[in-house]
């Protein structure tokens, strides 16, 4: 027996056998049946789908308490901090167009930059609970050919 499913592990005939059992295997128009129920499917699915990867979760662990603003050569990024945070204990991180700092919070935050950052002249500073973050833009074209074989 053929199994249909997408990569989160959806069930095509499970759904299929779903609406003969919600029509009632009367055959009705799928449009005349209550679809409240497949509400529950599909948190259930995408709970299954992000629970899989907790690191995706803890990644955007602050709801974007951060402002990046970009200037011609650089980007700036400001990030608020609690009262009691120790700036002895904040590391920052870059790669390619992301940024993580830690040490502000128990989990890491990621930040998404708008353009690929260049850590070469990087440099932060920490006044009065606001760490600002310049970042030079990455001036770099940095794609590689690749070679297609003939046969």
């Amino acid at each position: 027996m053929r199994e249909d499913k997408n990569i989160w592990g959806f069930h095509w005939e499970e759904m299929n056998r779903m609406f003969q059992e919600a029509s009632g295997g009367t055959g009705r128009s799928l449009f005349s049946v209550d679809f409240n129920w497949m509400e529950e499917i599909i948190k259930t699915s995408l709970d299954k789908a992000f629970s899989e990867n907790h690191d995706l979760q803890k990644s955007y662990s602050i709801p974007k308490q951060y402002h990046i603003s970009e200037q011609n050569d650089k980007m700036v990024v400001q990030v608020p901090t609690p009262e009691n945070t120790d700036v002895k204990d904040i590391r920052l991180f870059l790669d390619v167009n992301r940024l993580m700092i830690t040490g502000i919070n128990e989990d890491k935050e990621l930040i998404t930059l708008p353009v690929r950052g260049d850590c070469e002249g990087s440099e932060a500073h920490y006044k009065n609970g606001m760490l600002e973050i310049y970042i030079p833009k990455d001036k770099r074209n940095n794609f590689t050919e690749i070679m297609i074989q003939h046969a």
